[in-house]
């Protein structure tokens, strides 16, 4: 809790410099009135974005140079839930896969009472790579100013799906996210397990800074982080709310540093209803930068008093807010030639050009890129297939390894499996992981199955392209994986376009035997295709996109077609009905 602390307190000013400050504050508090929604928490936001955002008081005049500037959303805190006197539980950026329930709290700032929308994502790709966030559900809460609003993300059971999600927030026009992952185990190819579910919601109050004051004391303060009194979690500025509890004449001036000479944020209204205010400030720019983990800002709040013709100072408190844990870990990229998911041979290379980054926004403060590592299954990585950071200990602001790259080389060895398996990872000084992979289908036989089905809402066709060798014995062990091409579809009077999300895994093992001189192949049942769907209606009906799921096939056939063991061979099929279902299956033997 922030402590008073007399013997701390600062020469009394000059008379000169106290009317110039005074001055500042006067014109400060009026431009406040005169030009709502100018303050940004953001560091990309406008000039005067170091200023205070004044919050909620009793006083209607303070109120209204108080709140003017106020954003609808101050933050985003992402924890695993909310305990029942309102104290963040495991806040973090980083959950295993088998956590019960993932919290968004979102601090609002001054609003009409409007209504808050919170909406969650799965980070993916397209099936050409682009990036695709999956909608997976979104909340509405309805809000007043100065609460915490909070959106539950459940397991539904089991195990939570692995990779990056996404939570949006978005009142009066004013937008935030920050982005959370379900830990990759390594050398697993992620995203599988289950997408989490819509939950609970609510609104609680936001907690109030407590005062630093004895009974002689005519003015006295408080200052402490927004989401936990003394501690700042999420990079990559440090969100500070103030209070003054002192007669009407008084104000507040508030400075911050790590060491050495503090720096201005700016000056508050202090009154007998203790109006609050948040201020925000970049450690990298205080004296003694740093945006370490663990790294403690001084926050250095005084009272002056504004009668006469010079203010003089009052008091002076002195509260500390460490920077929080690093619990995010790097983004890993992997771009590997040829393209994942293709068919390689014995002797190949494959080269794999790799990126590891920690963000510098939406998540925890970081540490920086440590180590990159790859993997592989089977073996056959040249060397080197590590980079070590030559630093032992973490830097602080730019001296900080944002962002490393790495290239590798992989050759496929003699008689490989039907896939190969190359995983990238990375961490950070934090011991926080990463994990990014690449398959690659091998086999003695490849081909292509197509299968076009169209009626209802469907118009699609579902392509995979696979790979085997055959056993000794006849056996027949290889991998696929599938591509869909849609065109509109009209079904009572509605429009529907389709578009597949990056399957996951991306390559699916397939089985099957030789009978006859002829190949009888097995796909999965059990695969499913997720898909976005744009649909197309007449008023008054809704039109938009939601998230569907559908079978890889829509025929047995599909699932255990047959062809003629030749280098060429072709076969065929078709399946009339409501929905008309035809395809072809053709193989080549590979080239050696």
């Amino acid at each position: 809790m922030p402590r008073n602390n007399r013997s701390r307190r600062v020469p009394v000013i000059t008379a000169a410099f106290a009317a110039i400050a005074l001055s500042v504050l006067v014109s400060s508090l009026r431009s406040l009135e005169a030009a709502p929604g100018a303050f940004s928490l953001t560091r990309s936001g406008p000039p005067n974005a170091a200023k205070p955002t004044p919050a909620l008081t009793t006083n209607s005049t303070t109120e209204r140079a108080a709140e003017a500037n106020a954003p609808p959303i101050i933050a985003i805190v992402i924890a695993s839930a909310l305990d029942e006197k309102g104290t963040l539980v495991n806040p973090r950026f980083t959950f295993p896969p088998n956590e019960p329930q993932i919290t968004a709290i979102v601090y609002v700032g001054k609003t009409n009472g409007g209504e808050l929308k919170v909406a969650w994502y799965k980070v993916s790709e397209d099936e050409d790579g682009k990036p695709l966030d999956e909608k997976l559900f979104e909340h509405q809460i309805r809000v007043k100013s100065h609460e915490r609003a909070f959106s539950v993300a459940k397991n539904p059971g089991g195990a939570l799906g692995s990779g990056t999600y996404k939570v949006v927030a978005t009142l009066e026009g004013q937008t935030k996210e920050r982005k959370l992952d379900v830990a990759t185990q390594a050398g697993s190819a992620g995203g599988q397990g289950k997408r989490p579910a819509a939950g609970t919601t609510g609104t609680v109050a936001q907690p109030a800074p407590a005062p630093a004051k004895t009974p002689e004391e005519s003015c006295s303060m408080a200052a402490r982080g927004l989401s936990n009194d003394d501690k700042d979690l999420d990079a990559d500025t440090v969100e500070i709310l103030t209070r003054g509890w002192c007669p009407e004449h008084f104000y507040v001036q508030v400075y911050a540093t790590v060491m050495g000479p503090p720096k201005s944020l700016g000056a508050m209204e202090a009154g007998p209803d203790a109006p609050q205010a948040y201020f925000n400030t970049d450690p990298c720019g205080l004296s003694g930068p740093s945006d370490l983990p663990g790294t403690r800002i001084t926050v250095t709040t005084r009272a002056f008093d504004s009668r006469g013709d010079s203010p003089k100072e009052a008091g002076s408190l002195d509260s500390v807010i460490t920077l929080g844990d690093d619990t995010s870990a790097p983004m890993v990229n992997v771009i590997p030639t040829p393209a994942r998911g293709s068919f390689v041979s014995a002797g190949q290379k494959i080269s794999l050009q790799v990126t590891a980054k920690d963000e510098r926004t939406g998540g925890s403060w970081q540490t920086g890129v440590r180590r990159i590592w790859l993997e592989a299954q089977p073996e056959g990585l040249d060397k080197p297939d590590e980079w070590p950071n030559p630093s032992r200990l973490p830097k602080p602001c730019d001296k900080k390894t944002w962002e490393q790259d790495f290239r590798a080389t992989y050759t496929v060895p003699r008689k490989p499996p039907p896939i190969v398996e190359i995983c990238a990872h990375a961490e950070d000084y934090a011991d926080n992981p990463k994990s990014n992979c690449a398959d690659f289908a091998t086999g003695e036989w490849r081909g292509t199955l197509r299968e076009h089905a169209q009626g209802s809402i469907y118009n699609d066709t579902v392509i995979v392209i696979f790979s085997f060798s055959e056993e000794r014995d006849g056996t027949i062990k290889g991998a696929a994986r599938v591509k869909m091409e849609s065109a509109p579809q009209t079904f009572n009077e509605c429009k529907s376009t389709r578009t597949l999300i990056t399957p996951e895994p991306l390559l699916f093992p397939i089985s099957g035997k030789l009978v006859d001189g002829e190949f009888h192949l097995d796909l999965p049942t059990d695969y499913r295709l997720n898909l976005h769907v744009q649909t197309d209606c007449p008023p008054p009906r809704n039109s938009g996109t939601v998230m569907a799921t559908r079978s890889l096939g829509m025929s047995d056939v599909f699932y255990h077609p047959k062809v003629k063991a030749q280098d060429g061979a072709t076969n065929s099929f078709h399946k009339p009905g409501a929905i008309d279902v035809s395809g072809t299956i053709e193989i080549h033997r590979a080239k050696q």
